[in-house]
């Protein structure tokens, strides 16, 4: 349960994970044509969490940013597990568009 590629459901139109924090609830913005996939992720205690999101054309692939803010009263050894969270997401993530990539 350290990454959430093998929990995300949508559920009635709301994107649902189970995640080292509990379950979560996570609303990106409107679809939009600039690449913004900003995200709310709401904790099961009802604390939110922005996370900043980008993805930008590169040539035949693209880029995606994540910005990790650290929050308030966070520990260095929590925001660093976080990170690390992060960073198996997005390896998870690149992993799922390469492979759909070479398939079309």
């Amino acid at each position: 349960m350290g990454h959430l590629g093998g929990s995300l459901r949508n559920v009635n139109g709301e994107w649902i994970a189970d995640s080292p924090m509990g379950k979560i609830k996570i609303k990106f913005a409107e679809k939009n044509t600039f690449g913004i996939l900003d995200h709310e992720v709401v904790l099961e205690s009802g604390v939110k969490i922005d996370n900043p999101m980008r993805v930008i054309a590169n040539g035949e692939g693209s880029e995606i940013f994540f910005t990790l803010l650290r929050q308030p009263d966070m520990s260095d050894e929590k925001f660093a597990q976080d990170a690390k969270w992060v960073e198996k997401d997005l390896r998870i993530l690149k992993g799922l568009l390469e492979d759909r990539a070479t398939k079309e």
